[in-house]
C-alpha cells in the first residue's frame, strides 16, 4: 500500500506515512474518485496529483471510510472532511505524505533534509532561538524549528502568522531518532501551548504537534 509509518499517540491522535510507491491508479481506484473528477486530476502536473491522491489515501486509511466528495478546504484553505468533529492537516515533501487526525487541532510537518535551510533561519527564527542552534546538530534543530512552527500555523488555520513574532518553540536539549519538545503560539486570541512530537525517517523529519488546552477560535 506505500504506507510505511503508523503512529498512534493520545486524544484520538493518529499518524500515517506513505511513500509514492504505488501508480496512479490503484489511489484512484481506493479511492474511488468519480471520473468527473478524474480530467481536473488529469490537468495537474504529475508531483501534485500525487500529493493530493497520496493524502488523501492517507486520510482515508486513519478514517476507515471513504472520503473523497467530503474532503473540503475551508475559506482560509484549511483541510478538513465533512461531517467529522476530527480535526486534519497534510504535508508533502519530495517523494513521501504524510496525515494527521486528531480530536484536538494538530498540525503536521514532512520535511527531507537538505542543506539550504541554514541559510533561511533568519526568516523563521527569532533571536533567542537563532542562540540556540549553534552546535553541531544545528541543521538537525533547524528542520525540527521549522517543523514546530508549520504545525502550529497549520494548527491555527487563518494565515497572516508571522514565523517570528507569533511561533515559539523551546530549546531542544540532546536530539535522537525520536523525541518531543515544547513550543507555543501567541496570537490575538490564539495563545496556545503544544507538545511537539518528532521522528527521523531515513532522510527525512517528521514534526507533530498536539495543542495542550483548548484551541478553539
Amino acid at each position: 500500500m506505500g504506507i510505511i509509518k503508523e503512529i498512534q499517540n493520545r486524544d484520538n491522535t493518529r499518524i500515517a506515512v506513505c511513500s509514492y510507491d504505488e501508480q496512479e491508479e490503484f489511489y484512484i481506484d481506493a479511492l474511488e474518485v468519480p471520473r468527473e473528477d478524474l480530467s481536473e486530476l488529469n490537468n495537474l502536473n504529475k508531483r501534485r496529483k500525487q500529493e493530493i491522491l497520496t493524502s488523501r489515501y492517507l486520510l482515508q486509511h486513519l478514517l476507515g471510510k471513504s472520503i473523497w466528495a467530503k474532503f473540503k478546504k475551508d475559506s482560509y484553505g484549511k483541510p478538513y472532511i465533512e461531517g467529522s468533529e476530527l480535526y486534519i492537516s497534510l504535508s508533502h515533501s519530495y517523494d513521501r505524505s504524510a496525515a494527521i487526525i486528531s480530536e484536538r487541532r494538530v498540525g503536521i510537518d514532512l520535511q527531507k533534509y537538505v542543506e539550504k535551510i541554514e541559510r533561511i533561519k533568519e526568516k523563521f527564527l527569532n533571536p533567542i532561538e537563532l542562540q540556540s542552534i549553534n552546535d553541531r546538530q544545528k541543521k538537525a534543530r533547524l528542520h525540527l524549528y521549522w517543523g514546530a512552527k508549520e504545525c502550529m500555523y497549520k494548527s491555527y488555520g487563518k494565515k497572516e502568522v508571522n514565523f517570528k513574532a507569533h511561533l515559539f518553540v523551546d530549546y531542544i536539549d540532546s536530539l535522537s531518532d525520536k523525541g518531543s519538545f515544547l513550543a507555543k503560539m501567541e496570537k490575538d486570541d490564539f495563545n496556545t501551548h503544544y507538545t511537539m512530537y518528532y521522528e527521523k525517517h531515513d532522510e527525512y523529519f517528521l514534526v507533530y504537534g498536539i495543542p495542550d488546552g483548548d484551541t478553539e477560535l
